[in-house]
């Protein structure tokens, strides 16, 4: 309801790319601010200010590229396939650290081939074997 041409600026964070999706049909323009540095005391309203000036003056740091509908499936395969690669290369360290953790080296990475399973768990006492075939789920691979 405000009048005149509205501007709107807010940092980047998990919710942006959903606050610029809702907020564009409302204002002229919506920049997404990528913070590098704070100083000072933190403070929304300090902040928030702060941001504002800096669109008003032309001086942000950084602008985050947001624009949902155009690359909304790229943009989610993309970060299933850094949390997919976080995920294995985490349960690969867990399988390689249970090894070493009984002494057993583990060069390479036969350690992590469906064919050699067997060989290396049998290098593992009875005890601990169960943990090395649930080392990527449950609480087993806590």
């Amino acid at each position: 309801m405000i009048p005149g041409h509205k501007h709107l600026v807010f940092e980047e964070g998990l919710q942006s790319a959903w606050l610029y999706e809702t907020l564009r049909p409302h204002v002229d323009e919506v920049v997404v601010a990528g913070v590098t540095q704070s100083r000072g005391q933190k403070s929304d309203k300090r902040d928030a200010y702060g941001l504002a000036e800096k669109l008003r003056t032309g001086s942000l740091d950084k602008r985050i590229f947001k624009a949902p509908q155009e690359f909304t499936l790229l943009r989610e395969l993309s970060r299933t396939h850094i949390t997919a690669t976080r995920d294995l290369v985490r349960v690969q360290a867990r399988l390689k650290s249970l090894y070493r953790s009984r002494g057993i080296l583990t060069p390479g990475a036969s350690v992590y081939s469906a064919g050699q399973r067997d060989e290396w768990q049998k290098q593992l006492p009875p005890s601990v074997r169960a943990r090395a075939t649930r080392s990527g789920s449950g609480p087993w691979g806590a």
